[in-house]
């Protein structure tokens, strides 16, 4: 967990649904709201989406790792390479908090039964290095 020591971040992005922040070869990171909702503020959300099958398989074992529930998780459909898929994603609140893991890489370790939000660049370098296998660190 990062120290809560003078940690300033800074502001959320202009919320933009279907908008993604974060963009690499297996993983996106867009906004968007949470499903079956009616588009208000409070339904605004971060979705980090597999956009291959051995991301999808990569993002469940690290969602284990971080200790993340199976409600956080939602079936959306990606637009890979002019087809569409439907895939689970993890969803995530819309707040600065998630910023560090989801857009810059940094690596949360859960606390004891907590959970954090995992990084997708941590799962894009597994996947290169170990792919079948999430850790913190190599």
């Amino acid at each position: 967990m990062m120290p809560e020591i003078n940690r300033i971040l800074p502001p959320l992005p202009v919320f933009v649904a279907k908008k993604p922040l974060y963009i690499s070869k297996n993983f996106q990171v867009v906004m968007d709201y949470k499903p079956f909702t009616h588009g208000t503020i409070a339904d605004q959300r971060f979705f980090i989406e597999p956009l291959t099958d051995e991301a999808e398989r990569m993002l469940e074992f690290a969602a284990k790792r971080h200790n993340i529930k199976q409600y956080q998780f939602n079936e959306r459909v990606i637009l890979e390479e002019e087809r569409k898929t439907k895939r689970r994603c993890i969803r995530a609140d819309f707040i600065q908090e998630n910023l560090p893991a989801l857009l810059w890489g940094q690596i949360d370790i859960p606390d004891g039964d907590k959970d954090s939000m995992p990084s997708p660049r941590r799962m894009e370098e597994c996947l290169t290095e170990h792919p079948q296998k999430y850790t913190f660190q190599d």
